[in-house]
């Protein structure tokens, strides 16, 4: 009797530890991206575009990147990567915007992160860069 109570009491401390330990390999959460700036969507040419992006995942990152791309050209302006094993990447950064062949030109501030587990999640942020001559 005593031996089955004790043989009982180890199988359930090792299911215990193995839920535990499954727990922790269990990540099937992508990164959560959050733009603090920029806020405003209209610039002018020369204006600086600060940009404050944290991506952020529970348990941890692998890399995050940032891209500048002029639409409907898709030409890629400016791109940024950071590499990280921590909980946290973030961008704090600061782009001057030049000039544009139209008056009017769309640019789309794009941020994909990916955490450890390969999950990945993308955020965009799309701002008008107006000339007026």
């Amino acid at each position: 009797m005593k031996k089955k109570l004790l043989m009982s009491a180890a199988v359930l401390i090792l299911a215990a530890v193995s839920c535990k330990k499954d727990e922790e390999h269990d990540h099937d959460h992508a990164p959560v991206i959050t733009i603090h700036e920029p806020t405003k969507d209209h610039f002018h040419p020369g204006d600086v575009l600060h940009i404050h992006v944290d991506v952020v995942d529970e348990k941890e990152m692998h890399e995050a990147r940032l891209w500048l791309i002029a639409q409907p050209q898709n030409d890629t302006l400016w791109t940024k990567r950071k590499h990280s094993h921590d909980k946290v990447i973030e961008f704090e950064e600061d782009y001057t915007l030049g000039e544009f062949e139209n008056e009017h030109q769309k640019v789309e501030l794009i941020i994909k992160g990916e955490n450890a587990a390969g999950k990945s999640a993308v955020e965009t942020f799309v701002l008008e860069v107006v000339d007026h001559h």
